[in-house]
């Protein structure tokens, strides 16, 4: 994609830019590698939001800061649900087992999602649309509306248009492929780096429910976010993580 300004397309006035929304199920794992996509679209001159139920937003506006929020409505009873089978899938032994706990639940996600999305694009229709793999109402909409989407699939990053691995300037990334998912091997990745010294910590996640410290004097709990999401390790990559000071008591 070219880094310019969109022009505009029918039914937009000179000037206004195009319109991309993001569409992810209420999952931090499937959400997060949706905002460092829309925030370059952001920072190239688009109008940006992501839509997602209501239980996310407050994740979106902390990491999508100038990125709209579409708020899908609240997910009730199936918040707990959903939150209560993504745990017992990710203490399965087996992945399959485990996937399916979780992924059951998303039918029950489809027509919450499927009518706040249709209301949403009938209020103001997107030039495009950029649907997680999962968010199943997403590509539905798209497609009855006749609006152009994408599929996000954050395997497709590991293989090139011949099928072999891709390259990075060291020698082959080692990313998570789809032999390491069905074969049980998958894992997500939380690297934390304490200095007692200085009292802070220094992280990188990989996008799925992030670390949360406590801290005791104000009974607070505080997400450790980040800017970006790891899909492999490069030993010679220089990246500066997010980093926060601590308190003695915090946990």
């Amino acid at each position: 994609m070219t880094d310019r300004t969109p022009s505009s397309s029918p039914g937009q006035t000179a000037g206004e830019s195009k319109y991309a929304l993001f569409v992810s199920i209420p999952l931090i794992g499937h959400l997060n590698p949706l905002i460092p996509q829309a925030l370059e679209l952001a920072r190239r001159g688009w109008r940006v939001a992501i839509a997602c139920t209501r239980e996310l937003r407050a994740h979106v506006e902390r990491q999508a800061r100038g990125v709209g929020f579409v708020d899908l409505g609240p997910l009730g009873p199936l918040a707990e649900r959903l939150q209560r089978s993504e745990v017992e899938g990710a203490l399965d032994v087996q992945y399959t087992r485990g996937t399916a706990r979780m992924t059951a639940n998303f039918v029950e996600l489809w027509p919450i999602m499927y009518d706040a999305l249709s209301a949403a694009v009938a209020a103001r229709r997107p030039d495009v649309m950029i649907v997680n793999i999962m968010s199943f109402a997403g590509m539905d909409v798209a497609d009855r509306e006749g609006i152009p989407f994408v599929i996000n699939n954050p395997y497709l990053l590991a293989w090139d248009e011949d099928g072999a691995p891709l390259e990075g300037d060291s020698g082959p990334l080692r990313l998570v492929t789809p032999g390491d998912v069905h074969g049980g091997r998958y894992m997500t990745l939380m690297y934390v780096v304490i200095d007692t010294g200085t009292r802070t910590l220094r992280w990188a996640s990989a996008g799925h429910p992030p670390a949360i410290v406590y801290r005791p004097g104000r009974d607070e709990l505080v997400e450790l976010g980040s800017r970006d999401i790891p899909l492999g390790v490069d030993a010679t990559g220089a990246r500066e993580p997010p980093r926060t000071s601590q308190r003695a008591t915090d946990a």
